[in-house]
């Protein structure tokens, strides 16, 4: 029988070797992102206030852990150079979206899906340790 530290580093590595693949495929993020945004049906200024549909919750969890994922890795050259998987002014208008996700989620008692809050709050603290070392997004956008 296993300890339960080694049971923690083997789903640990689960995650890894799931999320790896969704973080460094060409454009896989961006194409996520654009469906979220203009094709899911989620509409974001109330997302977090009400409950969003599961196969919709599902995609929005997956890309939050896969791009927290990719943030978690990607040195600086890449993200504010290149820009990629996302130019800047992309990376700050999801920013925002989050941001107010995020707050919404946490405001609300009756939003019950803790592993979407945490793997979009774990996103959106990603998002702003990038724009940390080198902002991108406008002056307090994160206060």
């Amino acid at each position: 029988r296993k300890g339960p530290s080694v049971a923690h580093s083997q789903s640990t590595k689960l995650l890894l070797d799931l999320l790896s693949p969704i973080a460094y495929s060409p454009n896989l993020l961006q194409r996520m992102w654009c469906w979220l945004l203009n094709t899911s049906g989620v509409r974001w200024e109330e997302a977090g206030t009400m409950s969003i549909a599961p196969g919709v919750a599902n995609i929005i969890f997956v890309f939050s852990q896969g791009y927290a994922h990719y943030l978690s890795c990607v040195d600086e050259e890449t993200f504010y150079t290149s820009q990629v998987p996302m130019k800047l002014q992309e990376n700050a208008h999801l920013a925002k979206v989050f941001k107010g996700f995020v707050f919404n989620m946490h405001q609300n008692l009756q939003f019950n899906d803790d592993s979407l809050k945490a793997a979009a709050s774990m996103l959106l603290k990603r998002l702003y340790e990038m724009d940390s070392r080198r902002a991108y997004c406008p002056a307090n956008h994160f206060v």
